[in-house]
């Protein structure tokens, strides 16, 4: 089998399936390489005992309004359904949407402008407002190691990130 490479894009960043093929982009200050490593499962004791990182925390960490959207909404799939973390932080960008659509004046100017001037303090996954850059302001970064004899990602520890420095 041949592998053709194509020169990529710088925008948008993270991984990005161009209908052709995934785009990958990443921007660093420091950085000298990067490591690109995929593994399907017939490669997965290759992957044992590397790390891998999620700016999220996993649904299980999750207190308060959060707990309660993932208990309810777990509840609703059924108890045999997991629920992927990624479900939650969709949930959040809807309420962030919804209210600035209901602090807006209707024109799409002003619901992106309320959407980065947000400050909710109980959304499905906590607190959420964004820094001058348009991040948001609290960060999370989850630590991974992968577990090749089962083919699974194992929670390792949480990282609080100050995205303002």
């Amino acid at each position: 089998m041949t592998t053709r490479v194509w020169r990529g894009a710088p925008y948008p960043l993270g991984a990005t399936w161009d209908g052709a093929g995934v785009n990958f982009a990443l921007f660093s200050e420091n950085a000298t390489a990067v490591d690109l490593c995929l593994f399907d499962d017939a490669g997965a004791e290759n992957a044992n005992g590397a790390y891998g990182t999620a700016p999220t925390l996993p649904a299980s960490q999750l207190t308060g309004a959060g707990a309660e959207f993932r208990d309810g909404f777990q509840d609703s799939i059924g108890a045999d359904e997991n629920i992927q973390v990624y479900t939650l932080y969709a949930a959040t960008a809807t309420q962030v949407l919804l209210d600035a659509i209901s602090r807006s004046d209707g024109t799409r100017a002003d619901i992106i402008a309320k959407v980065f001037d947000a400050n909710l303090s109980d959304t499905a996954t906590g607190q959420m407002s964004f820094n001058e850059d348009g991040d948001p302001a609290a960060g999370t970064e989850q630590l991974f190691k992968a577990n090749g004899a089962a083919s699974k990602w194992e929670w390792s520890k949480s990282l609080e990130v100050d995205v303002n420095d």
